[in-house]
């Protein structure tokens, strides 16, 4: 589920920067949900090696 979280969150920072209006501005931060979401997935895999 984290996985595809941050595979959802790249998809929209991508958007995010490619936007043609820029000040329409988003209000999640897409870069901490990333951040977040990868630290999840090497923790799971960390524990499923383990």
């Amino acid at each position: 589920m984290a996985a595809m979280l941050f595979a959802v969150s790249i998809l929209a920072e991508r958007r995010r920067t490619l936007r043609r209006n820029p000040d329409r501005v988003g209000w999640v931060p897409w870069t901490l949900v990333q951040l977040i979401a990868v630290l999840v997935v090497v923790f799971a895999a960390a524990m499923a090696l383990k």
